[in-house]
């Protein structure tokens, strides 16, 4: 009957942490997506940003340095920062419900 019931709960045990490995790794490949998709955001308003500083002309440019503040990169960075944090937390309490409500 011991035999019987270690068998029982090692099967249990493997059973577990392969379900365990499993939620990791997809968890794990989604936080790597979202990341690499985030950097890739930034990095295009950003280029886009500089790519505007060098292409308008001098008299728009003039006038803009006047209106937009000298930290404007930064301020942008900071902004699509808070719309992705909160991005984030919403498609992660998503996937929480749905993982949840699937297994």
């Amino acid at each position: 009957m011991p035999a019987f019931l270690m068998g029982l709960f090692g099967g249990l045990a493997t059973w577990l942490g392969q379900w365990l490995t499993k939620k990791t790794a997809i968890g794990v490949a989604a936080v790597a997506a979202f990341t690499s998709m985030t950097v890739t955001m930034w990095s295009v308003c950003m280029g886009a940003i500089a790519a505007l500083k060098y292409s308008l002309p001098d008299p728009v440019m003039a006038v803009a340095g006047q209106v937009l503040p000298s930290n404007l990169p930064a301020c942008v960075a900071a902004y699509i920062a808070a719309r992705m944090a909160r991005a984030f937390y919403d498609w992660n309490v998503e996937t929480l419900k749905i993982m949840s409500y699937v297994t």
